[in-house]
């Protein structure tokens, strides 16, 4: 059906939209899933592990990490959800590794081509905030910074 992913800075309200848009299609009838990146299962977890400083990698280990992530993501939930006629929001989706990965590991061609294949979703919200607001809210809600807060 439809395939929305929000992206921005961490502290830009990517989690508060995509959840507010889920409950309004929801609330209007419409069959909707929410996801996010990286996801919560075992490769996520270590995504998230390393993003937290809880365990090291090299930036290309972290780089394949987020591509096999998006390949079980996109393979196992976002395809079949829209192939079932979903609308399917991610809170995040191949933008923001690219990016990120870009800083943190510097080719940003090879990490176009490898997130190539992976479907463009049909709408992206890019959410822009100021630096100063994004860490106020980070602050509020968070005890540290992760990784690429600190890049």
């Amino acid at each position: 059906m439809i395939f929305v992913v929000f992206e921005g800075i961490d502290g830009a309200g990517l989690s508060t939209h995509s959840h507010l848009l889920y409950e309004y299609l929801l609330g209007r009838g419409y069959s909707a899933v929410l996801t996010k990146e990286p996801t919560d299962g075992l490769i996520g977890g270590l995504i998230r592990a390393c993003l937290r400083g809880e365990w090291r990698t090299d930036p290309l280990t972290l780089q394949l990490l987020f591509v096999a992530d998006r390949s079980h993501h996109v393979n196992n939930l976002i395809l079949p959800a829209l192939r079932q006629g979903k609308i399917v929001i991610s809170d995040r989706y191949m933008f923001s590794s690219i990016a990120y990965g870009t800083v943190s590991y510097g080719d940003y061609e090879w990490l176009k081509f490898i997130n190539s294949r992976f479907p463009v979703p049909d709408v992206t919200f890019v959410l822009d905030v100021p630096v100063e607001v994004a860490l106020q809210r980070i602050r509020r809600t968070r005890f540290g910074f992760e990784l690429f807060e600190n890049a």
